[in-house]
């Protein structure tokens, strides 16, 4: 998912409008709306796992089924224990913070190091 569509909805959410969203965005009011419109596709891959609460995430993720991004609220005594990590303490901390939660011994794996990377590259832009 490009972070630039997720901003272009945040944006339409909080403004409330798509004229208003263009505007503080900088874009014309058919290109929000044709931004917006990729939601509305089918994903191309489907879930490996679909849980109803994120509660349940990480209960899989320290369990070792997997990986997450998680807000702060829900991994506070995780982070407290040590079960995951903060990706990034920025100097300004957003108002949604997200935690990659691995399974302590895999992060060295290539396929969630190859996450990590990813998410450590491109969170220092949302």
């Amino acid at each position: 998912m490009d972070l630039a569509l997720l901003r272009t909805f945040v944006t339409v959410h909080r403004a409330g409008s798509f004229t208003r969203a263009a505007a503080l965005l900088g874009l014309s009011q058919p290109a929000v709306t044709s931004q917006i419109a990729v939601f509305d596709a089918k994903p191309a891959a489907s879930a490996a796992v679909i849980a109803a609460d994120l509660r349940a995430v990480l209960s899989c993720v320290t369990a070792g089924a997997g990986l997450a991004v998680l807000p702060r609220y829900l991994c506070a005594d995780a982070l407290d224990s040590g079960d995951v990590v903060a990706l990034l303490d920025p100097p300004v901390p957003p108002l949604r913070t997200y935690f990659l939660a691995v399974r302590t011994g895999t992060l060295g794996l290539p396929h969630i190091a190859r996450a990590h990377e990813w998410l450590l590259r491109t969170a220092v832009d949302w």
